[in-house]
């Protein structure tokens, strides 16, 4: 088709209804009022508003796209794609799922795991093609452009590809990769003044770290049992049980890590942890609903596989370090390292830089914190009906190569705020090699949205923390701009109930949208993401690492991606 007429045709189109391209957040309650033309559209809450502009423009611009794909591949008069023919195409099941890897161990056949890790995802190599639908030949349509979810299939642009008229100047396509766009080139029409190369570089971003684990009066005082309550994840009554054994110089006490502590009430198991590398294990109780235990004694594990027990007389308190011994002895010194990266499209203000400080982190971790063996995997997330919900790697002693992989990812996809959290833990948890009881296990998981508010991922998200915690697998959230103050406390919940610390990314590096932070600033000293992730290993390997404070700007940066 000629490119005039295609112009011609967009100029004619009739523009749709705000209710059929906005996200319904972004539409106006029965209690609202707003200032602009079209009566039903409200502003978005500011905190999420930056974000959800992209959103939006991503909306008006897929709307475009299928009016433009319809004019091409119709036929007889046609001017719209039949929804018969895209149910048809989004319900055939013809692709073989391919078969699980057997370095991942044994798998439930029935979850959607298919190549190279990735959940959530077919091929289409086998499938009838969309363009054999729609008019066009296989070889038209993109090979890996088939995307399945649990969701109804949603037209893309990037889904087909077919033969247009050589347009009469050649011109560079900046829509996959804004990256690529030389300074000033894009047009002063959109309200841009020209773009400047940015340098993604380990070292740019900024945050800081809440340990609540360390600091239990202020959790007690900060705690929001409301926003909790509805995750029924209430950290809030607690004991601390201090592991050692006599073996030091002197029979001096010296603490062991990855011992079980069990937390009972007559013969039932309350809670299970796995002391940590400086002999903590927490235990807790009466954290959710269908919880009013009150237990009545501690088993602490003993090299011969029995336990010692301690009875508890009802005077403990929660700040009070319950003394417990054990035989077994500690040994070397292993790592099992995790990323979990949320990669939807709201991560786009960060992503980039993340990627830059985690390969720097992994490629110096050994070094700085001198661990024996280190073994790393990386997974990255985004959500159902999205080109892929669980995409992971599982662990391994390359560190170049893992780096590699990160460098790699790209954020598309999510749309509403909550994501598949609960689908990517699952993964991670259980899908993974991780190690003996000789192995510090730690999973940062990187995120700015919730998991979805459903009764079922609840009662997932309650059974992954128990599960995490017993097998000692440390859960260290990294708040980044968006998380809001709900999201904040359940992260911080994780990793409580886990021995984990909480991270977040603020607003000192300039970069991204602005962030939440929930604590005072003079609460927390503002370090470098990759300096401080460092330091966060070395005290979890029982390694003092310095990571020096930055100095807080008197005014906030300019924030360029704005």
């Amino acid at each position: 088709m000629d490119k005039n007429k295609l112009d011609e045709y967009v100029e004619k189109m009739e523009i749709p209804k705000a209710e059929d391209v906005l996200p319904k957040e972004c539409l106006k309650d029965n209690d609202e009022t707003v200032s602009n033309e079209a009566d039903n559209v409200v502003a978005i809450d500011k905190r999420r508003g930056l974000k959800r502009r992209w959103i939006m423009a991503a909306g008006g611009g897929l709307v475009a796209a299928c009016a433009a794909i319809a004019v091409i591949v119709t036929t007889g008069g046609n001017n719209k794609i039949n929804n018969d023919v895209v149910k048809e195409y989004d319900s055939n099941e013809g692709a073989p799922i391919v078969g699980n890897d057997e370095k991942d161990g044994d798998k439930d056949s029935s979850k959607k795991t298919y190549e190279d890790g990735v959940i959530g995802e077919r091929s289409g190599s086998d499938k009838k093609g969309l363009g054999d639908y729609l008019g066009f030949t296989s070889e038209e349509v993109a090979e890996d452009g088939f995307k399945y979810g649990d969701s109804e299939k949603t037209l893309n642009k990037s889904d087909l590809v077919y033969e247009a008229e050589p347009a009469a100047e050649a011109e560079t396509d900046y829509s996959d990769d804004v990256s690529e766009i030389p300074a000033g080139e894009i047009g002063d029409d959109i309200g841009f003044e020209g773009r400047t190369e940015i340098d993604y570089k380990a070292g740019t971003l900024t945050g800081g770290e809440i340990r609540d684990l360390k600091n239990w009066d202020n959790w007690t005082h900060v705690i929001d049992k409301d926003s909790l309550g509805v995750w029924n994840l209430t950290p809030a009554q607690r004991y601390c049980v201090y592991v050692h054994n006599n073996g030091g110089d002197d029979n001096t006490s010296v603490p062991v890590k990855n011992v079980t502590v069990k937390l009972m009430q007559s013969d039932k198991v309350v809670y299970e942890a796995m002391s940590d590398n400086d002999g903590y294990a927490y235990l807790f109780y009466n954290y959710s609903d269908d919880m009013q235990a009150q237990p009545d004694k501690i088993l602490v594990e003993k090299a011969d596989g029995s336990f010692d027990e301690y009875k508890l007389g009802g005077n403990e308190k929660a700040d009070t370090v319950i003394d417990m011994t054990t035989d077994i002895e500690n040994k070397g010194r292993n790592l099992d390292l995790m990323f979990v990266v949320d990669t939807t499209g709201s991560m786009g203000d960060e992503l980039d830089y993340l990627k830059a400080e985690i390969q720097d982190v992994i490629e110096r971790v050994q070094e700085e914190t001198d661990i024996d063996t280190i073994r790393t995997s990386v997974n990255f997330y985004r959500d159902e009906g999205d080109e892929y919900v669980v995409k992971y790697f599982d662990f391994r002693d390359d560190a170049k190569e893992v780096a590699k992989i990160v460098a790699e990812q790209t954020c598309d996809g999510g749309g509403d705020y909550p994501e598949a959290v609960h689908t990517a833990l699952d993964n991670a948890i259980n899908e993974h090699s991780w190690g003996d009881s000789d192995t510090i296990k730690l999973m940062f998981i990187v995120l700015d949205a919730p998991p979805h508010d459903d009764s079922d991922v609840k009662a997932k998200l309650k059974e992954l923390v128990e599960l995490s915690a017993k097998k000692g697998i440390r859960i260290i959230p990294v708040a980044a701009s968006g998380a809001e103050a709900d999201t904040q406390q359940l992260l911080r919940s994780f990793a409580i109930m886990t021995g984990g610390t909480f991270l977040f990314l603020d607003d000192n590096s300039g970069v991204g949208y602005a962030h939440d932070v929930t604590v005072d600033e003079n609460d927390y000293n503002s370090e470098y993401l990759n300096e401080m992730l460092i330091r966060v290993i070395g005290e979890y390997c029982g390694k003092t690492i310095e990571s020096a404070p930055i100095e807080k700007p008197t005014q906030q940066p300019p924030r360029g991606q704005e």
